[in-house]
């Protein structure tokens, strides 16, 4: 500059002083995220400095940080992730990609696990989300911010993501896994299940096979799924037919789609670094993974007839871009014993993750859960 801005006292005016420059460090270059504490990190610091995006080497301070809003950063670390991460902390590991290696030190993550912990602390009993479209559950990471900081929170995962575990051949035989791996954590229950689009489908399973162990589900929450054969032939369809509506799913744009020549994995995940997405670390073979599971999920519901879950449910409706007449709470009755709350939510199918949408659906989630749900027929409080 080439004065400095005083006030009529002769103070220094920082209100009239520039944002600073761009350097190393500075938001728009460097890594994505690469698995959900980083995703989350990178939306806590974009919130409180105020920006569109922050990628993982982004430095806090280098990008106007300060100790005011280092408190704020810190409280809203540990309401999300449940983690004392103190001052000092982010003074030394000030970036995204440096902090989360601090917070996780000594925790062995594998995001691509069918267990995967998204919060492990608090002393309530744990929220388990079944995966969506592909496999994947790292978006419920998105959920974090608002729900209680007390209660841990855990994504099941198609067991085959990491190579270890076969594809199941049925959404019971799924369910099952599931079960077994949400019990490793919480023996017994009351349990509070939570699934988005096939997930929804999946999590009733859960809960009716946990039922029938004689277990207390006190929270059975669907996102926009129904107990539909697929209507679109994608367990027949093409390769590229399938990849291509998986991304849609997704919530990939169709700009992102067009072109000549089939989809490919490597240029998927080029496209999601380019948005900085935390998918943009997931290897091609993982890509190719989630485009046979989104076609083996279309086989599974094929051939699925739901069992009955004796229980309320709390449901959330995308209303925008799908008919109502074709998808509605009434396909349930003969699989839910219970009465269903539901509320609308003003997004697509693809969108129900996004910031708007996931702010709605976990605060409503968390004050369902902070409320006291109890089982009793008719009693959603």
């Amino acid at each position: 500059m080439d004065a400095i801005p005083l006030t009529p006292n002769g103070k220094l005016d920082r209100r009239a002083l520039p944002d600073p420059a761009p350097q190393a460090g500075s938001a728009g270059t460097g890594r994505s995220p690469r698995n959900p504490r980083e995703d989350v990190l990178c939306t806590l610091f974009a919130e409180v400095l105020e920006r569109e995006q922050v990628l993982i080497d982004d430095d806090f301070f280098a990008l106007g940080g300060h100790s005011l809003l280092a408190a704020g950063l810190i409280r809203r670390i540990r309401d999300a992730l449940g983690a004392d991460v103190s001052i000092r902390s982010l003074f030394e590991a000030p970036t995204v990609a440096a902090l989360a290696e601090r917070i996780g030190a000594g925790v062995q993550d594998n995001p691509l696990a069918t267990l995967l912990p998204l919060r492990t602390r608090g002393g309530l009993p744990p929220l388990f989300c079944v995966h969506p479209a592909g496999g994947l559950a790292w978006s419920y990471a998105g959920l974090l911010p608002h729900l209680g900081a007390d209660r841990p929170v855990y994504g099941l995962q198609t067991p085959n993501l990491d190579g270890t575990e076969p594809f199941p051949d049925s959404i019971e035989a799924m369910a099952a896994v599931y079960v077994a791996e949400l019990r490793a954590v919480q023996p017994h229950g009351p349990y509070h299940l939570f699934g988005w689009s096939f997930g929804g489908n999946v999590v009733q399973e859960v809960a009716v096979q946990l039922q029938e162990a004689g277990q207390e589900v006190a929270l059975l929450t669907i996102l926009d799924a129904f107990p539909l054969a697929p209507l679109d032939d994608l367990d027949s369809a093409s390769r590229d037919t399938v990849f291509r509506a998986l991304l849609s799913n997704m919530g990939v744009g169709q700009e992102a789609l067009d072109g000549d020549g089939p989809v490919e994995a490597a240029a998927v995940r080029d496209q999601f670094l380019a948005t900085g997405s935390p998918l943009g670390a997931l290897e091609p073979a993982t890509i190719d993974a989630m485009v046979d599971n989104f076609a083996g999920q279309a086989r599974l519901m094929r051939k699925y007839t739901p069992r009955v879950f004796h229980g309320p449910v709390l449901f959330f409706t995308a209303t925008e871009g799908r008919p109502r007449d074709t998808f509605g709470l009434s396909l349930w009755d003969p699989y839910i014993d219970g009465p269903i709350e539901n509320h609308d939510v003003a997004c697509a199918h693809a969108q129900m993750m996004q910031p708007a949408a996931r702010e709605q659906i976990g605060t409503t989630v968390s004050a369902v859960l902070d409320a006291g749900h109890r089982t009793e027929r008719g009693d959603l409080s």
